[in-house]
C-alpha cells in the first residue's frame, strides 16, 4: 500500500479453475491478518498459482480495480 490508500474494498482470491476462496472486504491495509494468508476452510492450499483481484479505495475517494497472480510455494 502507500499513502494514497484508504483501504482494500475487496479483495478476491481465485485458484486456476476460478474458484473463490477468499472473500475480503474492507480490508485495513496497515494490518497483514485481514488479507489471505494462503489457507482455505482452515488448511494451507496446494502449491500452485491463485489470482487475485482487489478494489482499491483512495483516500480522494477514487476506486480502482487491480489483478494480479500469486505464487504459493512451502
Amino acid at each position: 500500500g502507500s499513502k494514497s490508500v484508504s483501504k482494500v474494498k475487496r479483495l478476491e482470491i481465485y485458484d486456476r479453475w476460478g474458484s473463490k476462496l477468499f472473500n475480503g472486504t474492507d480490508i485495513d491495509i496497515k494490518n497483514f491478518d485481514e488479507g489471505w494468508n494462503g489457507t482455505l476452510n482452515g488448511k494451507r492450499v496446494v502449491n500452485g498459482v491463485y489470482v487475485w483481484v482487489a478494489l482499491v479505495e483512495f483516500i480522494d475517494g477514487e476506486e480502482i480495480y487491480y489483478t494480479g497472480d500469486v505464487t504459493v510455494i512451502d
